[in-house]
């Protein structure tokens, strides 16, 4: 009988345990369009222009079907360059926009970079993930533009 007790107190005890290593992890919920805003203010970004939908498929190859929600940015004037991409991937989809992002932040780098200042943006772009949402940021200072977000998204 005694063997039983310490049982169910040591398997009792292991549950409590294991309840409480879980961490306990909230998705963001927040639009797209403000945490383009949060980018934008982080740094000095020259003039943009949002991307239509219409460039969604053509220009980033992206399948709208892949995320819920989205907001991109370019620059306005072709002599820059920076661009933002921010989605809401759908379940199971961060993988393959995170490799998107990836392969536009090559084409940024081999193909649409020509001024110092562009090669320069080009270079210290990121592409990263949080809490469902997938993001590049193609801009000289970049990574202080990323941990911006980084920050709105744990809020």
């Amino acid at each position: 009988m005694r063997n039983r007790i310490l049982a169910i107190a040591l398997v009792a005890f292991a549950l409590f345990l294991a309840a409480c290593t879980v961490k306990n992890e909230k998705t963001a919920d927040v639009p797209c369009d403000e945490l383009m805003e949060v980018v934008l203010k982080s740094v000095d970004f020259p003039a943009t222009v949002a991307a239509d939908e219409q460039y969604l498929e053509v220009d980033f190859g992206f399948d709208k079907s892949d995320f819920s929600d989205y907001a991109i940015v370019q620059q306005a004037v072709s002599v820059d360059l920076s661009e933002v991409i921010i989605l809401k991937a759908a379940d199971g989809k961060a993988g393959k926009l995170i490799e998107q992002l990836e392969a536009r932040k090559q084409q940024l780098i081999d193909s649409l970079a020509f001024y110092p200042n562009q090669t320069e943006s080009a270079s210290a772009t990121v592409v990263g993930e949080k809490s469902g949402y997938v993001y590049l940021i193609c801009h000289k200072d970049a990574p202080q533009a990323e941990q911006a977000l980084l920050d709105r998204l744990s809020e």
